[in-house]
């Protein structure tokens, strides 16, 4: 859960009559996330209540049109196309990333009637230099959200076509295509 914006009231001494509190909350699992709104629907009423809010003013929890749920990777295809870049790109290359909450358009996929396996790899953007700056100093790099992201533009683009080339190459039965020289 990240709490994105509270806005409420309009001076520091005045009770406002009413606050909202927006969140991103996600879960890998439909059946955790239904849970979880549900029991965050509860705690807000029960806390209401304990401290006398009318019924007329308990908290209301809505789910917001542009909520998106978590990006997941089908993992046979992970692993396939993770095998792929692997030989393309050399294992020194390519890292397995742990399971985040991320959320993108992109899942929708995924969530066909038809189950559509989708894989969703990221390509790294950032000087080689900030990441041992990074290890360095513990100041973590920005990401691609941040205003201060700072992408390195030929070395990021060659690397995104290429992999998309060999995914599509390996996804159309060409495994047998070879990578390219000077990757």
């Amino acid at each position: 859960m990240t709490v994105g914006t509270i806005h409420g009231g309009l001076k520091r001494n005045i009770i406002s009559d009413e606050v909202k509190l927006e969140l991103t909350l996600r879960a890998f699992d439909d059946k955790v996330m239904t849970q979880l709104v549900a029991s965050i629907r509860r705690m807000c009423v029960g806390l209401a209540q304990a401290a006398g809010v009318p019924a007329d003013r308990l908290p209301v929890v809505t789910i917001t049109p542009e909520s998106i749920p978590v990006t997941n990777n089908d993992p046979a295809l992970t692993r396939r196309l993770t095998a792929t870049f692997n030989e393309w790109f050399g294992t020194n290359r390519v890292t397995p990333t742990p399971l985040i909450t991320g959320g993108e358009d992109f899942s929708e996929f995924g969530r066909t009637s038809h189950r559509v396996p989708i894989c969703l790899w990221w390509v790294s953007a950032t000087d080689p230099a900030k990441f041992a700056e990074s290890e360095r100093t513990g100041v973590p790099v920005p990401s691609n959200h941040s205003a201060t992201f700072a992408p390195v533009p030929e070395p990021t683009l060659k690397a995104c076509v290429t992999s998309m080339t060999a995914a599509v190459l390996e996804l159309l039965g060409k495994p047998s295509a070879a990578p390219p020289k000077g990757l």
